[in-house]
């Protein structure tokens, strides 16, 4: 991959198992790197926040379990784990962030 010379910003995206997403999905601070025309240069390692996981029970007023369920998640100032359309209790009507994953 080609990278222009002068200032750059590396950003890791994706949530690997067991590591949170931060703001626009991506995973921790840009990591900030100047180069030089031709010059190589290694970055400093990225540190990534663990996550935790999350799970809901989605029942009816009578404490009988919904199953497929829309649910939207979100976490202030972070981005939410996807639409209704994609987050759906299961048939015992639970919801968990780990399988988002």
């Amino acid at each position: 991959m080609y990278v222009a010379p002068g200032e750059n910003e590396i950003l890791v995206s994706g949530a690997p198992r067991g590591y949170r997403a931060g703001l626009n999905d991506f995973l921790g601070d840009p990591v900030k790197i100047t180069l030089a025309e031709n010059e190589t240069k290694t970055a400093a390692p990225f540190k990534l926040e663990r996550s935790i996981v999350l799970a809901a029970l989605v029942t009816d007023e009578a404490g009988v379990p919904l199953g497929d369920m829309p649910l939207q998640i979100t976490e202030r100032n972070a981005p939410y784990y996807g639409g209704p359309s994609q987050n759906k209790t299961d048939a015992k009507g639970v919801w968990s962030s780990e399988r988002q994953q």
